[in-house]
């Protein structure tokens, strides 16, 4: 990955809120909703998508202010694709249903066949639709992205009732790779923070099904930090994250040490690799490229004399004859570095195997074998999750579309610079959605010209964004607060301490009356501590104030009956930078004492 912090270029003029797109089979265009979204903090937002019952109801829907507005609208399509609601009312054709959105709500087409799915892809491209979901199954994915890419898949894995595991997670994100999506529909079992930060982390974009929630579902749905929720009542959603403060980050940000931690240790070595983990690291970014005798072998510019005490070109030597050289030219003064070497990504694998740390490998060799290499070592090492763990990025798309084809379970992700800012969002989004979509790709941007309003448009129709290279605290505080999925870092010691998850073992409690009990659970640093909770951690009570009444961490029980709090506890890292963790709920139980 190179070191830019700006490169702009041309986004192209296309569609946008005000504006259309021309159609040659009607007379009708269509352009990009403004989306909006009411679950929104500070630090980040979700989508809200609706299953209205009637056409009122979406009209009512599109006319509210934004900060109210649910950002999508779900809908069933039947096999002549007439529109209908999800409690079968019929709503007429896409064209209408398209009308009622007024540019202001952006559609979830549910295709319950493999061949409707198809049929509705075709008829998107055929009226010049750009900015839709179709949710589908793996094979009705796969048949509409055949017939036609521009549309954000969702897989709709909503009736999934199996065991939730480590394993399952990964046949998760596999599946959604393999089915040219980034997005998943799960049922509200999922509603735990440890399943949608590790399905973040690979690169998946997370919504959650719910059916009416009450308030504290609804703050137990909102605390997990899901990436989108897709309910029939907006209303308890929309009045729960009144109970969180404004800037609540509710959402982990995941931190990736650009080729290890340059800033403290030697670049793309083992030995910042292990420095980088330690301090903070959820995944590190290397660049690999293929030996003479075909092992992989890490180095980010080809030329052996920046970081090394050689010369010429690496892929000019075999791994026994790259061994003989030293890889600490950036600290050469540094004792604990006098042994650095190029390391192999077998020996990356290897050292972090028995660890969560993730990969963004870069492909930098154009050998035809460098993929396919790559594939049997991630398969070698399957029993360590490997597969889950590594993501593929690249500036040039052609690696990207080879290892879709070589790994299609795994993510992949597009380096690039300058393709869209906060002012040119709606003539920004055609042009990379013709990048982007056709090959399931995400996006990984220089900082220099996104920001909060272009990542959270992106993040409404399912493509995460992680910025990169940071190195000054102020930007990198900043981009905590933009939605996007991850930053790209050569200093993640400085985020080593930020605390991003508080968690309650309890789930339920049940004290006497006029009993007190204090409330016990963790907050986790980056670096991966577990430290007890504050002393300034508070109790939110959601339901039941006047069941029980909170101090501090204390609970003490006023009266018989049932009743529900959060914790909160703020945090002020950096100067500016404050923010408030949240645990999901816990069920209060009062009763009279014996």
């Amino acid at each position: 990955m190179k070191d830019q912090k700006n490169n702009k270029s041309d986004a192209g003029s296309r569609i946008g809120p005000d504006s259309t797109n021309s159609c040659e089979e009607s007379n009708t265009r269509y352009g990009y909703a403004a989306a909006s979204t009411p679950l929104r903090t500070a630090f980040s937002s979700s989508v809200l998508a609706v299953r209205p019952d009637t056409a009122e109801e979406i009209e009512s829907y599109a006319a509210m202010d934004e900060s109210k507005r649910p950002t999508a609208v779900m809908v069933e399509a039947g096999r002549d694709l007439s529109i209908s609601t999800f409690s079968g009312n019929a709503m007429g054709s896409i064209e209408n249903f398209i009308a009622l959105l007024g540019n202001k709500l952006i559609p979830v087409f549910r295709a319950q066949s493999a061949d409707i799915a198809e049929a509705l892809a075709v008829k998107l491209k055929e009226i010049n639709f750009p900015d839709a979901y179709i949710l589908s199954s793996q094979e009705g994915l796969l048949k509409a992205k055949a017939a036609n890419y521009n549309f954000y898949g969702i897989l709709d894995l909503s009736g999934d009732s199996s065991e939730i595991t480590d394993e399952k997670l990964t046949q998760i994100r596999s599946k959604v790779n393999s089915s040219n999506a980034k997005s998943v529909l799960l049922p509200e079992a999922y509603a735990e923070k440890e399943y949608i930060q590790a399905l973040q982390k690979s690169v998946v974009s997370v919504w959650l099904d719910s059916n009416s929630p009450k308030i504290t579902a609804a703050c137990r749905l909102i605390a997990c930090g899901a990436n989108g929720y897709a309910v029939k009542n907006p209303e308890e959603l929309t009045s729960a994250i009144g109970y969180f403060a404004d800037d609540a980050m509710l959402r982990k940000t995941v931190v990736i040490g650009h080729r290890g931690i340059p800033a403290l240790a030697p670049e793309n070595t083992l030995e910042g690799a292990i420095k980088a983990y330690e301090n903070g690291s959820d995944i590190v970014e290397v660049d690999i490229y293929v030996t003479t005798d075909n092992q992989l072998v890490i180095l980010h510019d080809g030329e052996l004399a920046r970081t090394t005490d050689g010369t010429d070109y690496i892929e000019k030597y075999s791994l026994a004859e790259l061994k003989q050289l030293h890889a600490n030219k950036q600290f050469p003064d540094t004792p604990e570095y006098a042994e650095c070497r190029i390391p192999t990504m077998r020996e990356f694998f290897e050292q972090f195997k028995d660890t969560g740390l993730g990969f963004f490998i870069e492909i930098k060799s154009q050998k035809e074998n460098c993929l396919p290499l790559l594939k049997e070592l991630i398969d070698e090492y399957a029993d360590y999750n490997m597969i889950n763990r590594c993501t593929i990025i690249s500036f040039f798309m052609n690696q990207l579309q080879n290892s879709r084809k070589t790994m299609p379970g795994v993510s992949a992700s597009l380096l690039c610079g300058g393709l869209i800012t906060d002012d040119t969002i709606y003539t920004a989004l055609p042009g990379l959605a013709d990048l982007l979509l056709p090959n399931n790709t995400t996006f990984s941007t220089n900082y220099g010209g996104v920001g909060a309003h272009s990542i959270e448009a992106l993040a409404l129709r399912g493509i995460t964004t992680w910025p990169w290279t940071f190195e000054g605290i102020d930007d990198y505080c900043y981009f905590f607060k933009t939605n996007a999925g991850g930053l790209t870092t050569n200093y993640c010691h400085l985020s080593r301490d930020f605390k991003h998850t508080l968690n309650v073992p309890a789930k339920n409690i049940t004290i006497d009356l006029n009993q007190t009990k204090t409330v016990e659970g963790s907050v986790v640093t980056y670096a991966r501590e577990v430290l007890p909770l504050p002393q300034h951690s508070e109790i939110v009570i959601i339901e039941g104030k006047d069941i029980i009444s909170a101090d501090g961490l204390n609970i003490t029980g006023l009266k018989e009956g049932c009743a529900s709090c959060m914790v909160k506890a703020s945090f002020t890292p950096h100067d500016g930078f404050k923010y408030t963790l949240y645990s999901q709920p816990i069920a209060v139980c009062v009763k009279q004492q014996g």
